[in-house]
């Protein structure tokens, strides 16, 4: 991919550590389980947020409050989460 240096930021709690792969795209087309965060993202205005995440919750993911998702992810025994979340935790 030919994506510029600084094509892709994050915030180093959540950055990609050595030897992480990085899909650029959704996860939900790989089958993966998606969990958003709803007060977690954002959008041009209240409606839209919530449309959006309305949308998201019928169709690619569970939604939900930052606390349910830490419980969530919290709740997933530890060898079935791959080395790098787990030691983030």
């Amino acid at each position: 991919m030919n994506i510029a240096q600084k094509g892709y930021e994050f915030v180093a709690e959540v950055a990609p550590r050595e030897g992480d792969v990085l899909i650029p795209v959704d996860a939900f087309a790989y089958n993966f389980r998606v969990l958003v965060a709803q007060d977690a993202v954002y959008d041009r205005s209240q409606v839209s947020h919530a449309v959006n995440l309305f949308d998201m919750s019928e169709k690619y993911a569970d939604v939900a409050p930052t606390a349910e998702v830490l419980r969530t992810l919290q709740s997933i025994p530890s060898q079935s989460v791959s080395p790098s979340v787990a030691q983030a935790g």
